[in-house]
């Protein structure tokens, strides 16, 4: 029952769910500020894995508290993401490359979309997923994956070549007397980036 269960849901998930699942473009950062309907500062308050209506896949859902919202617009301060893949008892569905923000995290999170299913709702995957590490009074801005971030350049793309994880215009490499952004710094260039779009509304 197990593996047959597993089975069938990567079969679902290949047909009903986008390919990039396992091969992901790379996107310039400027590309997921767009592409975004949503972006916020938030922690994650709640995750559970649960099986989807029919019983034939499972789903992560993922909630969040929002503490500043950057782009589009929310009824409440808690908004849950859905997620494919994770483990109900002893059955797990595997996604490569999924990385699901944790119990305790505080990030900035860029969505793509609030109404249709995705195997991961943030743009890009980890490309729309940032964490915020608060060390010695100031909060910095890192890589979902925890490389530092030292500066966001202009990336208007589009690119060809799959993703490593990081959106073109993420500088992660370590320059002698620069020190890493802060939340307050990236969040500032995220808004530089909106400024001549249309501001989104999610209801």
């Amino acid at each position: 029952m197990r593996l047959s269960l597993i089975c069938l849901a990567f079969i679902l998930l290949l047909n009903g769910m986008p390919s990039q699942a396992t091969s992901i473009q790379q996107l310039g950062f400027d590309e997921v500020v767009a592409n975004s309907v949503l972006v916020f500062e938030g922690e994650v308050v709640a995750s559970e894995s649960v099986y989807n209506k029919a019983a034939t896949a499972i789903i992560t859902r993922v909630r969040f508290r929002v503490f500043e919202l950057l782009k589009g617009e929310l009824d409440e301060v808690y908004v849950t993401l859905n997620f494919a893949g994770g483990n109900v008892g002893d059955v797990g569905m595997v996604i490569p490359g999924m990385r699901y923000p944790q119990i305790g995290e505080h990030g900035l999170y860029f969505v793509k979309d609030l109404r249709a299913t995705h195997a991961n709702p943030l743009v890009g995957w980890s490309q729309g997923h940032y964490l915020i590490k608060n060390e010695a009074g100031e909060s910095s801005v890192s890589t979902a994956d925890g490389k530092p971030i030292y500066d966001v350049q202009a990336s208007p793309g589009p690119f060809r070549a799959l993703s490593m994880g990081i959106a073109k215009g993420i500088l992660t490499k370590h320059k002698k007397g620069i020190k890493p952004l802060r939340a307050r710094q990236f969040k500032d260039r995220v808004r530089s980036r909106m400024r001549s779009q249309p501001r989104a509304t999610v209801r």
